[in-house]
């Protein structure tokens, strides 16, 4: 699809679908719910007001932005992010059982729900947020990752290893480990 426009409506798709152009959700009715269809967002999306969800599948976006009012639901599946991320305070992200393709920056303020969440670097990248997060797993991937802010507090749950000549940068932050970490 060229162009999309929910016009205050929501779509549910269920099989594959790319849309080329940019995509603003902008009202809380606008919604779209990919289950577990794959969904490619060519031009971005921007989730001002609404909700974009999926229960498995890939959704990949070459950008992605949640405002204030928005909704980003991802239970399950992956979500691919090669330019990065934002999700303005007041937004809500939430994670479970997903893994994180994630190239560039992810800024997250204080808006990032994560349970059994992986992190798997496709590029270097770095983390932002004014809340402490917690992710199962980080896969580095041979990627260099830092966390951006001495607010970007990080707890990995399983255990972590770093494959090579990357480095691990926290600028201040806290960084736990809940198992090993070599």
């Amino acid at each position: 699809i060229g162009s999309l426009d929910l016009n205050g409506s929501a779509l549910t798709i269920s099989m594959a679908m790319t849309i080329n152009d940019p995509l603003t959700l902008d009202t809380a009715g606008e919604q779209i719910l990919t289950g577990a269809a794959d969904l490619s967002l060519n031009g971005g999306i921007s989730v001002n007001a609404g909700t974009l969800s999926s229960s498995g599948g890939t959704v990949s976006a070459s950008s992605l932005s949640a405002g204030a009012a928005g909704t980003l639901n991802f239970q399950g599946g992956t979500l691919s992010l090669p330019g990065g991320a934002t999700a303005v305070s007041g937004a809500s992200f939430t994670t479970s059982t997903t893994t994180i393709q994630l190239g560039g920056s992810l800024t997250v303020a204080d808006t990032w729900t994560s349970t059994n969440t992986t992190l798997s670097l496709t590029a270097d990248a770095s983390l932002s947020s004014t809340a402490l997060l917690t992710l199962a797993t980080l896969t580095t991937n041979g990627h260099d990752f830092k966390l951006d802010t001495v607010t970007t507090d990080l707890t990995i749950q399983n255990a972590f290893a770093l494959s090579g000549g990357e480095t691990l940068s926290t600028q201040g932050a806290d960084l736990i480990f809940e198992s090993s970490a070599d």
